[in-house]
């Protein structure tokens, strides 16, 4: 299966700075395409997404990989989408 185009213009933005989290990339590639190419269940995917701990190492390798670009800047995004949802947690705490 060829790799979605939509990856190429989502790797230019995310090496520009311009992608900040995980949720971010679903604006350029669709996240049913995205749970696809992770080999993730849709409900899976889904639920993962509510707690971003739940990816695992390889499904991380894996989009780093339909990206091609540096896995670090790949952590960066599932980091960045970490701390948003501490963030928002800790405001309905209170």
């Amino acid at each position: 299966m060829a790799k979605d185009k939509r990856y190429t213009r989502l790797s230019q933005l995310i090496s520009a700075g311009k992608v900040h989290s995980l949720n971010d990339c679903f604006d350029v590639v669709a996240k049913s395409v995205i749970a696809e190419d992770m080999k993730i269940e849709w409900g899976r995917f889904n639920t993962k997404l509510d707690d971003i701990q739940k990816f695992t190492f390889q499904q991380f390798y894996r989009f780093a990989g339909q990206l091609d670009v540096d896995a670090e800047l790949v952590f960066r995004l599932f980091d960045n989408q970490y701390k948003d949802q501490r963030r928002k947690k800790k405001k309905v705490a209170q």
